[in-house]
């Protein structure tokens, strides 16, 4: 009688154990570790650690453009990693992962990782939101991503011709500018670009040929992504380098300060026109550089 107790107290025991096969399974794995992810253009890769239950069957990816309405994506994954391809540019997703068993218990979700997909026209958007903004070095930043992307796409040269240019940088704006235009860009704003920096150089005659090539192409000019940078910009920089280059230039000087300034009344044969803000000039050429310089005080981008 008192091995039957002894037995029947052991199976007692056994049975108080809860343990493994007493009893369905709903302890579910680990939730997944160390989510990190990556960003290229379009694609994004999102890779985490690795489960190590006896028990793990495979990993749900759950992703949304809300934090609040995330979904199930990709079917059950039994690696650490996946790459998304072919989602929308500048807009913000979120990813979670979590773990299941064979017994199909879930984890709860990982802590959630939010990317943002690109693109060489996002990027470059991006950039001349910046350079509105007058924050060059970001502007920067932003177009070299999008030609990173894209090594064709002539609006991130221009952006970094810009750019470089507004940072006082005139070799890479030049290289910039010349990668623009060679790229086929359509409109005139590499050649405003480089008028400019070739007026710094100085290479006046180079200027000069950039300025009216922009002129030519279309007279009252307008830079898109700054708007007080225009056609008259171009015709002050014509009169400083027609000036510049000596009084045999003076007359083509003249003539772009008569379209600037029709009331200017300077005449190099009449002495007595030699008039500028009421103060005399004792030479035509005096007179002319100070209306020049007062021109550039009221015009500039």
């Amino acid at each position: 009688m008192r091995v039957a107790l002894l037995v029947a107290g052991s199976v007692l025991l056994a049975g108080g154990c809860g343990g493994k096969g007493s009893g369905p399974d709903t302890t579910p794995p680990l939730v997944p570790r160390g989510v990190v992810g990556s960003v290229s253009g379009t694609t994004v890769k999102i890779f985490w650690t690795s489960n190590f239950e006896s028990d793990f069957s495979h990993y749900l990816l759950y992703m949304g453009t809300r934090t609040d309405s995330m979904y199930s994506h990709g079917g059950e994954i039994t690696l650490t990693s996946i790459f998304l391809s072919n989602l929308t540019a500048g807009t913000t997703y979120h990813f979670a992962v979590s773990a299941v068993d064979e017994s199909g218990n879930e984890s709860e979700r990982s802590t959630i990782l939010s990317l943002v997909p690109t693109s060489a026209t996002w990027s470059t958007s991006l950039g001349w939101i910046s350079f509105t903004a007058g924050d060059y070095s970001a502007a920067l930043g932003h177009f070299q991503t999008a030609r990173g992307l894209a090594n064709d796409h002539t609006e991130a040269f221009l952006g970094l011709g810009w750019s470089y240019l507004m940072l006082d940088d005139l070799s890479n704006a030049r290289v910039e500018f010349q990668q623009a235009i060679v790229l086929g860009l359509q409109t005139k704003d590499a050649d405003a670009g480089l008028a400019v920096i070739y007026r710094e150089v100085p290479n006046l005659l180079l200027a000069i040929s950039h300025a009216l090539t922009v002129l030519g192409s279309d007279p009252l000019w307008v830079f898109t992504h700054r708007t007080s940078i225009d056609y008259r910009d171009m015709r002050l920089l014509l009169a400083q380098c027609y000036f510049r280059q000596g009084e045999a230039w003076f007359d083509e000087a003249q003539a772009q300060v008569d379209i600037l300034d029709p009331a200017n009344g300077l005449d190099p044969q009449d002495q007595g026109t030699w008039l500028v803000g009421g103060t005399a000039y004792a030479t035509y050429g005096s007179a002319l550089m100070t209306v020049i310089m007062d021109l550039g005080l009221l015009i500039g981008g």
